[in-house]
């Protein structure tokens, strides 16, 4: 049975802002090239996505690849599991992301609608990593300080900047040496005193 056609036009248009943000970037998105891309009317884009900020929010979401929150009963294994995804990034998906990152990072400083997308992405991230902390805090494994802010935001920031600066500014590879160095800093650095 076929999709319904405004289910079908959704994802044509979806598809088409994908395709947007890929090839001329985030600061190139424009609702008219979706509609040339996709031939659907403004109109059926803006019934189902409300605003021009809104398609382009969903179609950068479709391109960032998701990173699961690790939950294994120990801050070590969520570490482990953190460090195994970052490795698994294919070299295409890994470019597509840098990419996109530096589309963000460049537009957020003029316009408001970018500058609110790199945010929202970069705090739903953030909170997975915070969500990591907080839990092994309550076990004991870090120390209780970094469960709240100011000292749970820095935390965040050394738990993640490793990774952020070798992935998508530096494009190194990282390696599984580098993570266990990686791991045993973070630990030290916050387990409880």
């Amino acid at each position: 049975m076929a999709r319904p056609r405004s289910e079908r036009a959704r994802q044509e248009a979806l598809e088409a802002a994908t395709g947007v943000v890929l090839d001329l970037g985030v600061g190139g998105f424009t609702i008219d090239e979706v509609v040339r891309r996709s031939g659907v009317a403004k109109t059926t884009i803006y019934r189902h996505w409300g605003s021009g900020q809104n398609l382009l929010f969903d179609a950068v979401d479709q391109l960032i690849v998701p990173e699961p929150e690790p939950n294994t009963g120990s801050f070590d294994g969520d570490l482990q599991e953190m460090a195994e995804f970052v490795l698994a990034i294919p070299d295409e998906l890994r470019i597509r992301s840098r990419r996109i990152f530096a589309g963000l990072l460049e537009g957020s400083i003029d316009d408001p609608t970018i500058d609110e997308l790199f945010a929202r992405l970069r705090e739903g991230r953030r909170g997975q990593v915070a969500g990591i902390l907080v839990r092994a805090a309550k076990r004991g494994e870090i120390d209780q300080r970094y469960s709240k802010s100011p000292d749970l935001d820095i935390a965040v920031d050394i738990v993640v900047g490793p990774f952020f600066s070798r992935v998508l500014i530096s494009d190194d590879v990282v390696t599984e040496r580098e993570v266990e160095i990686w791991a045993t800093a973070v630990r030290r650095g916050l387990q409880a005193q």
